[in-house]
């Protein structure tokens, strides 16, 4: 019955529900947009050596000034310049694999082990998914699995493994 209960803002429990997921689905797709803005303009800064012309030591100090882990700068970039400029893909197809996902390939992409099958796939896949596929470790979280530790006797819930299946 509290799922039909009418909220402050006229609308059921339900009804809220559905709204907020329909926000984080558009904003999730302002975000990946913003993502490969951000890459392009951080390739194009480190590329044309931008960040010398405004008084920067390196490109990782400008990142870092801008509020940006050098890690993730060096994502960004390299998602932009593997898949639209190396690639040709286009700024909707990358969007429809996810930066996420492209994260994913990337290392696959720098080394030229990725073939367009896994693009297709990377579409479908989760990320989990896609990592299996591309022989990477996956961490698993099994709230139902737990360990006892050794000390103390206390039962440990949640226990994390890596499995890497393929590869």
């Amino acid at each position: 019955m509290s799922e039909l209960m009418k909220s402050d803002q006229g609308m059921t429990r339900v009804e809220q529900a559905q709204d907020n997921f329909i926000q984080i689905q558009a904003l999730v797709i302002i975000t990946e947009k913003s993502f490969i803005t951000l890459g392009k303009l951080l390739y194009e800064c480190k590329e044309h050596g931008y960040w010398s012309d405004i008084g920067r030591e390196s490109f990782q100090e400008l990142t870092e000034e801008a509020g940006i882990s050098y890690s993730l700068a060096t994502r960004l970039t390299g998602i932009y310049e593997q898949f639209i400029l190396l690639l040709g893909k286009t700024e909707q197809e990358l969007l429809d694999i996810g930066v996420s996902k492209a994260i994913v390939l990337l290392p696959a992409l720098r080394s030229g082990a990725v073939k367009e099958e896994f693009m297709e796939q990377a579409r479908e896949l989760t990320v989990r998914d896609l990592k299996i596929e591309l022989g990477q470790k996956v961490t698993e979280t099994d709230a139902q699995h737990f360990i006892v530790c050794k000390r103390c006797g206390e039962k440990l819930y949640g226990a994390r493994w890596t499995r890497k299946e393929k590869g």
